[in-house]
């Protein structure tokens, strides 16, 4: 599966990362962290990135996080 980190300062830099990880690895590893906090959802990204392959990097010069509802 693909999952995409998006690292976002305040300022507008950062950058997004697509990673392909074993699925089954990724759903034990939501499950058990069941994210609610920044803490939990910094543990998932950096397990993405120690379990995965990096496929993609971007550094836009300005980014826009939008939460879907």
């Amino acid at each position: 599966m693909k999952v995409a980190v998006f690292y976002a300062g305040e300022d507008g830099s950062g950058y997004i990362a697509v990673y392909e990880i074993d699925a089954e690895k990724f759903q034990r590893k939501l499950d058990d962290l069941s994210p609610s906090d920044d803490g939990d959802w910094w543990s998932l990204a950096h397990f993405v990135e120690e379990e995965g392959r990096l496929l993609h990097k971007i550094r836009p010069d300005y980014s826009i996080m939008l939460e879907q509802t």
